[in-house]
């Protein structure tokens, strides 16, 4: 799950990110709404954390043109932090939720955690750099833009990205991806991988074959 963080108190930001350090979330930050729309626009994070008072654009107008165009942005859902007074605005402009300043940390955990736990439901997705692998679905993205692999290249590609850094040799793959159909041939893990690394420019130099002893796949940042 991605998460953009449009605040321009840094404290705040850090609490926001300490306050669900457990959760399972790609955070992204920006300190203004330019830099957050543009963020958006880019990672298009399942869900927002907005404020209301931002130095160039009120987070307001912000929620107000994610909205407008929730097709462009893929309707996030949308978090505000706000005063006490506005919570009804922010309703009425298309917020999801809302958090009032100052918040509690617990609160704020699981007020996120609910919709971690609707959006983690639905996706079931695993990532490596710009690659996102939907596991129920069983369909690929990269930069957003859908990728075809077959059957067998994207349970191999999902095995590699929950097992990154960990050696695997060719038996442990043919057993796992192939059920031991030894009819198969080592050669296929060889053949699929190769497949792989032409479609995925980032395996070309993280999948890395450990000649004698099998394939590992990097962990990356």
């Amino acid at each position: 799950m991605r998460l953009v963080i449009i605040e321009d108190d840094e404290e705040i930001r850090e609490l926001v990110k300490y306050a669900i350090k457990d959760l399972k979330i790609n955070i992204f930050e920006a300190d203004n709404g330019k830099k957050g729309l543009e963020l958006i626009e880019v990672k298009k994070p399942q869900l927002i954390i907005l404020d209301v008072g931002l130095p160039d654009i009120e987070g307001w107008d912000i929620c107000k043109s994610i909205r407008e165009n929730n097709s462009k942005y893929e309707n996030p859902a949308i978090i505000m932090l706000t005063a006490k007074e506005d919570v009804i605005k922010g309703f009425e402009i298309g917020a999801d939720e809302y958090i009032v300043k100052p918040f509690d940390e617990k609160e704020l955990f699981y007020r996120i955690k609910r919709f971690t736990n609707r959006f983690i439901k639905d996706e079931e997705v695993v990532e490596y750099g710009d690659i996102q692998l939907y596991t129920k679905k069983m369909e690929l993205y990269l930069n957003k833009e859908r990728i075809k692999l077959g059957k067998k290249e994207l349970e191999l590609l999902e095995y590699f990205i929950l097992n990154r850094g960990i050696l695997l040799s060719r038996e442990a793959l043919l057993n796992k991806i192939w059920e031991n159909d030894w009819e198969v041939g080592d050669r296929a893990v060889d053949q699929c991988i190769k497949r792989l690394r032409a479609k995925l420019p980032i395996l070309k130099e993280n999948l890395v074959t450990k000649r004698g002893f099998g394939y590992i796949l990097k962990k990356i940042r």
